[in-house]
């Protein structure tokens, strides 16, 4: 067997890509990945999710600190919190994971994971035992969007020995996760029980395994350039919001395929089969005033105005905190940020702008006045606007160090706060900015005041 080179992982990897972020758990498979990385004369960087689920984790992150340390690697620690909801703490614990790897990366950046030959002969098994779609049998994508930038998997044609072997010519260290040889969970019995019988009755499983993924995944290509087409004629290019009645105009086969699809062109993973009917069921056929919405470990998906919308599952709601005054803008991380706009006709007038202002979500017992209009309840004027549900709680309003609501960012200022015809005014500005994978999120459809 050829031995594992840093020129084999340059090979695998895009063409003139200069710097790398790898997921290093503290595992043998990833630290050969960085080990390689550095090798290989990339700029690297190293993420490590801290799940806290063994009590060896803090010792693990520290493991990594030094290892990380040792090759010169600057190393990101991501704690994460795993909530299983209804897939169990396996699959909570990945969604999590993935979900903390991509809010870590930067617009374009490449992060690989140490995924090799064998798991993805266990991954298509467990898949066909756990009795999978066309979508399974593709196994582990080579590549995929993940947030704002790319996953790979440079390592997905190597076997478990050649990365064992690299690791033991270097004499690295590494840390062994107990799970992977817990019984209980599906993939280590697989892994240590079931894959050494296959293998001494035919020794190429993996191999075989492997062509049932590529010729899979060719097929799932086909598919979705299909699937594409009519996405683009519904929601545009890249896909937003999907429109309920043209779904609702197709069959329901075909719609759970459309789903799946839109789902994945936002690097989400679709719930299980049975999930997602019921979802959908539940979505499509919602009275029009309705706001279902489908959460699973990966995602989220809402109802708004006939459309749905893919939403992030982890969504902080905004503190209470100072805005800048203008022209400087004040950002929450993961909601997004308030900029001032210079306007005519339109806006706070300066004159009256105090010297001290504060934004925070809205609350119950709000009131609000724009220009020309009653008083009334918030929430029941940003419902008229046409805000969606999940905005109504995080689009930041205004207040005068008083508590006197003057604005709601991006929608409207207060009787009495605007400026005059022909005056200059400050507008401000909402810039969404929800946390990745944002997927519609940052849609908002109309912006009644907006001048």
């Amino acid at each position: 067997m050829p031995s594992l080179t840093p020129a084999d992982l340059r090979a695998a990897l895009p063409a003139g890509l200069g710097s790398l972020a790898v997921a290093f758990s503290g595992g043998r498979d990833s630290h050969v990945l960085l080990h390689l990385a550095v090798a290989a004369g990339l700029r690297v960087r190293a993420l490590h999710v801290h799940h806290g689920l063994q009590a060896q984790a803090d010792a693990w992150a520290r493991h990594c600190e030094t290892v990380a340390g040792d090759l010169g690697v600057p190393l990101t620690v991501l704690p994460v919190r795993v909530v299983p909801a209804g897939e169990g703490l396996e699959a909570a614990a990945r969604a999590a994971r993935y979900r903390a790897l991509a809010r870590a990366l930067a617009v374009g950046e490449h992060l690989a994971t140490a995924h090799h030959a064998d798991d993805q002969a266990e991954t298509l098994l467990l898949r066909v035992l756990r009795g999978t779609g066309p979508d399974g049998l593709a196994g582990i994508q080579p590549q995929r969007a993940l947030g704002a930038g790319t996953l790979l998997r440079p390592l997905l044609a190597v076997p478990r020995s050649a990365i064992a072997a690299y690791a033991d010519a270097r004499a690295l260290a590494w840390i062994e996760d107990p799970a992977n040889r817990d019984p209980r969970h599906d993939r280590s019995w697989l892994r240590h029980r079931i894959m050494p019988e296959l293998a001494g009755r035919w020794s190429d499983v993996p191999q075989r395994l492997a062509r049932l993924a590529r010729e899979s995944a060719e097929a799932r290509a086909l598919r979705d350039g299909l699937l594409d087409e009519v996405l683009r004629g519904m929601a545009g290019e890249p896909p937003g919001p999907l429109p309920v009645a043209a779904l609702a105009a197709r069959p329901e086969r075909e719609v759970r395929a459309l789903v799946r699809r839109w789902l994945a062109r936002d690097g989400r993973r679709p719930p299980p089969a049975a999930r997602l009917a019921d979802g959908l069921a539940a979505l499509l056929g919602a009275a029009a005033d309705r706001a279902p919405e489908l959460v699973w470990a990966d995602g989220r998906v809402g109802r708004h105005a006939g459309e749905l919308y893919r939403l992030p599952l982890d969504w902080p709601v905004p503190t209470p905190r100072p805005v800048a005054p203008p022209p400087a803008t004040s950002v929450w991380d993961g909601v997004g940020g308030i900029r001032w706009r210079s306007v005519t006709g339109a806006g706070l007038e300066p004159a009256r702008l105090p010297g001290e202002l504060l934004a925070r979500p809205p609350a119950a017992g709000d009131r609000f006045q724009p220009p020309g209009r009653k008083r009334r309840a918030l929430k029941h004027w940003l419902r008229e606007a046409g805000v969606p549900l999940w905005w109504r709680a995080r689009l930041p309003v205004i207040l005068t160090a008083e508590g006197e609501l003057i604005a709601v960012a991006g929608l409207a200022v207060a009787e009495g706060w605007q400026a005059g015809p022909g005056s200059a005014g400050w507008w401000p500005d909402w810039q969404p900015q929800p946390p990745q994978p944002a997927g519609d999120a940052a849609v908002l459809r109309r912006s009644p005041g907006r001048p």
